[in-house]
C-alpha cells in the first residue's frame, strides 16, 4: 500500500505539474452532550437510578488539504466528544464522478496506559453532478475489544444520498460513532452515537454567505461490558446500559470574506430529549448543546 501510493504521489506530479492551491481549516468549541469519561459507575441501577449529566468537552480541528493532479491529499488532527483524539493522514484519487480515499489514523493521549493507537480509514464518493451522489466512509482502530487495561478502539461510520434542487443541496445521512474503553481486567465501557438526519445545504451563485441547515434524531448510549468467573471457572458475561435519545436541529453558516478567506459558525442542540429508564432524564433546566467556530484559508 505505501509503494502505491506513492507510485500515484510521484505520476500525478510528474503529469499534472506543481502542487494546486493548500486549502488550511482550523476550528474550535466546546460542548455537553457526553457521558463523564471517568464514570465507570452504570447510572440506570434500579435501586438508585440517577439522571444524564451533561459534561462539558473540548472540540476542534485543525486540517491541511490540496490536490496533485488527480490525487487529493488530507491531513491533520481532530478531537471530538465521543471518539477523542485523532490524528489523520489520507489520500484520495479523483476520477471525476467517482472519488476514493484512503488512510491510516492515530489515537492519541486518550488513555494514559496507550499514548498511540493506530487505525485505518477508508471511504467513497458516486456522484452525477447536478442530479445524485452518494457517500460512505468508515474507520477503525486495528487489535481486537478485550485488550490491556487502557487499551480502547475508535469506530466511526457515515453514508450519505443527496439530490440537488435549485440553490439547495439535500441528503440523508446516517453517522455512527464509537469509542471502547478497557477500564479494569473485568470491566469494558462503550460508547456509542448514531445519528439520523436530513441536511439542506443552501447556496446562491456569487452570493458570499451559505448556510447548512440538519434535522434529526440522535442516540448517545453507554454500555457497562463486564467478565466475572464462576466457581465452576466458566466466564460469565452481562452488559448494562444508559441512553439518552434527541430530537436536535443544526446548522452551519459560512460567509466568504475573499477568494482567499472564509469564516464558519455551527452550532447543534436538541430540541427535545429524554432518557430510558432505569436512567432518569436530564436534570430540569439542563440545556444540551454543541458549538464552534472557525476559518477556512487557501493559499
Amino acid at each position: 500500500m505505501k509503494f502505491f501510493c506513492l507510485a500515484v504521489l510521484f505520476l500525478s506530479i510528474v503529469f499534472a505539474g506543481p502542487l494546486a492551491a493548500m486549502e488550511l481549516e482550523i476550528s474550535a468549541g466546546a460542548g455537553n452532550i457526553t457521558f463523564d469519561p471517568k464514570l465507570n459507575e452504570y447510572l440506570g441501577l434500579e435501586s438508585d437510578p440517577k439522571p444524564f449529566e451533561p459534561r462539558f468537552f473540548p472540540i476542534g480541528k485543525a486540517a491541511i488539504s490540496t490536490e496533485v493532479g488527480f490525487v487529493y491529499l488530507e491531513g491533520g488532527f481532530e478531537r471530538s466528544p465521543l471518539l477523542r483524539n485523532r490524528l489523520f493522514a489520507n489520500i484520495g484519487l479523483d476520477m471525476t464522478y467517482f472519488t476514493m480515499e484512503v488512510g491510516p489514523f492515530v489515537g492519541l493521549f486518550n488513555t494514559s496506559e496507550e499514548i498511540f493507537n493506530p487505525g485505518l480509514s477508508i471511504g467513497m464518493n458516486l456522484e452525477f453532478p447536478g442530479i445524485i451522489f452518494l457517500n460512505a466512509g468508515a474507520s477503525s482502530s486495528l487489535g481486537g475489544t478485550w485488550g490491556l487495561i487502557g487499551s480502547y478502539t475508535q469506530k466511526a461510520g457515515d453514508i450519505s444520498l443527496g439530490f440537488w434542487v435549485p440553490h439547495v443541496i439535500c441528503s440523508l445521512n446516517i453517522q455512527t460513532q464509537s469509542f471502547g474503553h478497557k477500564k479494569d481486567t473485568n470491566l469494558l465501557v462503550e460508547d456509542n452515537l448514531i445519528r439520523y438526519f436530513f441536511r439542506a445545504d443552501v447556496f446562491a451563485k456569487n452570493f458570499p454567505f451559505t448556510i447548512m441547515v440538519d434535522i434529526g434524531y440522535g442516540s448517545l448510549k453507554r454500555a457497562y461490558h463486564t467478565q466475572t468467573v464462576s466457581g465452576s471457572l466458566e466466564i460469565e458475561s452481562n452488559v448494562f446500559e444508559d441512553e439518552l435519545r434527541y430530537f436536535f436541529l443544526g446548522f452551519r453558516a459560512a460567509y466568504t470574506i475573499s477568494q482567499a478567506l472564509t469564516i464558519f459558525l455551527s452550532g447543534e442542540a436538541p430540541v427535545h430529549s429524554w432518557s430510558v429508564p432505569p436512567m432518569r432524564n436530564p436534570k430540569q433546566g439542563s440545556f444540551l448543546f454543541q458549538a464552534q467556530a472557525g476559518i477556512v484559508y487557501t493559499f
